[in-house]
């Protein structure tokens, strides 16, 4: 007899009926898989507390350290970023004249870590770091060919570095960049005097150019989207409910919410039904939902706006957020639903030509504003 049987039959004998019995059973056996004693619970209350304290009042050092904890998995720097973002603490992107192999601060920033970048490598980007620090800033692309061999970096690499744009500082065209990779890499071990002493007019051929995806490069070399403030600060201005507090507390609800899709995939349930698992973020921050829609191109939500219908419920004690509907959105469909603007709100936007018209909250009562 199993031990599960032998709970039940022993409840039974005390007039406790299965269902209750089988219930209560697997609330033990749920917590067997994580209970501790009060030594261990009393240790982990100090841990709190201590960490609770560095991030109110050391903030930028704790986050610093925790996305240097987090190097390798991508889904957690990513869901640290948006907490950062909330808080309003800029993280610089990745540039190979000012970041370091690891994230650092400067100038009450945080600076992005090179090796962070997907497949770059920690041990090539201290040898890249430590070249910079003993011979000085790379002038240009080929000066940084020049002093970095493919022994230390490779296509695989440096084609990374070009989609994460981290040689913004010595050449900012990554489509350039992009189209003279294998020309770079002919170079890169070239002992030339001549193509020592040519300036990137010169050393690449301007004439090739290959046009990215600004969006595709950011997940091909972060694995998520870096740049996605302007997104979260513009939901921010048109949820009126705070989702991630309403599905942390489990309450039920039926509304509305407004997310951005940053990750589309189909995945199966283990009774064989299929679903698209959607990661979106508002600004409360990055949550999983799934969709159950066969005949829906899921593709299509990717980087995209959306609006969803979202119904709560608890069911045999799993809380669960199905999506009832969704539409996909345009920024400028999302922006002409919010009723006024600040000015620095256009500022932060980022607000381009074609979204023209807009009222401003001034000091003085509301202003129409068109932009040219």
């Amino acid at each position: 007899m199993s031990l599960k049987d032998s709970f039940i039959k022993g409840a039974s004998k005390k007039s406790i009926n299965v269902k209750d019995s089988e219930k209560l059973f697997s609330l033990i056996e749920k917590f067997a898989n994580y209970g501790f004693n009060k030594s261990h619970a009393a240790a982990y209350a100090v841990i709190t507390f201590y960490t609770a304290y560095l991030k109110a009042h050391f903030p930028l050092e704790f986050y610093c350290q925790l996305l240097n904890n987090s190097t390798n998995d991508t889904d957690k720097i990513f869901s640290i970023m948006n907490e950062i973002s909330l808080m309003k603490i800029d993280i610089i992107p990745p540039d190979v004249n000012f970041s370091s192999y690891k994230f650092i601060i400067k100038d009450n920033k945080i600076l992005y870590s090179l090796s962070a970048i997907k497949g770059v490598g920690i041990e090539s980007m201290k040898e890249l770091v430590s070249e910079r620090n003993i011979n000085g800033s790379f002038n240009s692309i080929a000066d940084f060919n020049k002093r970095l061999s493919q022994s230390i970096l490779n296509k695989k690499q440096i084609e990374k570095l070009i989609l994460a744009n981290a040689f913004n500082s010595i050449y900012p065209n990554r489509n350039i960049l992009i189209a003279n990779l294998e020309e770079i890499l002919k170079k890169m071990n070239s002992n030339s005097l001549f193509e020592n002493e040519l300036d990137d007019s010169q050393f690449l051929n301007n004439n090739l150019s290959i046009e990215l995806d600004d969006i595709k490069s950011e997940f091909e070399s972060y694995g998520f989207l870096f740049s996605t403030r302007k997104q979260t600060d513009l939901l921010s201005k048109i949820n009126n409910s705070n989702f991630a507090e309403l599905t942390s507390e489990k309450i039920e609800f039926k509304n509305s919410f407004y997310f951005y899709v940053i990750k589309v995939q189909y995945k199966t349930t283990k009774n064989g039904k299929r679903y698209i698992l959607l990661t979106v973020i508002n600004e409360s921050g990055k949550f999983d939902l799934r969709l159950f829609d066969d005949e829906v191109d899921a593709s299509l939500f990717q980087a995209n706006f959306v609006k969803m219908g979202i119904k709560s419920s608890t069911k045999d004690d799993f809380y669960n957020q199905n999506i009832t509907d969704i539409s996909i959105h345009s920024e400028k469909d999302l922006l002409s639903k919010i009723t006024n603007f600040t000015y620095k709100d256009i500022l932060d936007l980022n607000l381009e030509e074609k979204d023209s018209n807009f009222t401003i909250k001034g000091n003085n009562g509301l202003i129409k504003l068109s932009l040219h």
